[in-house]
């Protein structure tokens, strides 16, 4: 939001003269692959390691004896029918299983899985991968001798 208006314009001013709609063709292709890869990642990352709900039923299936000799084969997607507590009660089964108000079980779960990191530090990385990528491309686009390549 902050650099999308600017981003067009300062390339429609650097364009060579009839290439203005190449150029701004082309810089929507990575915000496209951006948006698309952007939006499966986090969605990964939030769903298997910072929605309170699935935490709840990680917990129960992990650290209390709710399962009953049932095996937990690690992935999410099993929670619901190992446990047969779907995903949407699972905090208020966890709550009921550990005798805590919903405060207490909140800090239960952010203490055990620590879902900040898992969810912001990918991203966090991919941003500074991004920074990095930009300066090396800016240092190299000054070595161009003709521009209208």
């Amino acid at each position: 939001m902050l650099t999308g208006p600017k981003k067009s314009e300062y390339l429609g001013l650097i364009s060579p003269p009839g290439k203005k709609g190449l150029y701004l063709g082309y810089v929507n292709i990575p915000v496209g692959i951006g948006g698309l890869v952007g939006a499966k990642l986090q969605g990964y990352f939030y769903g298997n390691f910072g929605e309170k709900a699935v935490l709840a039923q990680k917990y129960l299936a992990e650290h209390t004896d709710f399962l009953k000799g049932a095996i937990w084969n690690g992935k999410v997607s099993s929670l619901d029918a190992t446990l047969g507590v779907e995903r949407t009660d699972a905090f208020l089964k966890l709550q009921e299983v550990t005798n805590l108000d919903a405060v207490a079980a909140t800090d239960l779960l952010w203490n055990t899985y620590s879902p900040g990191p898992n969810v912001w530090y990918p991203f966090a990385g991919i941003g500074v991968a991004a920074i990095i990528a930009l300066v090396v491309f800016a240092r190299m686009a000054r070595r161009w001798k003709n521009m209208d390549a």
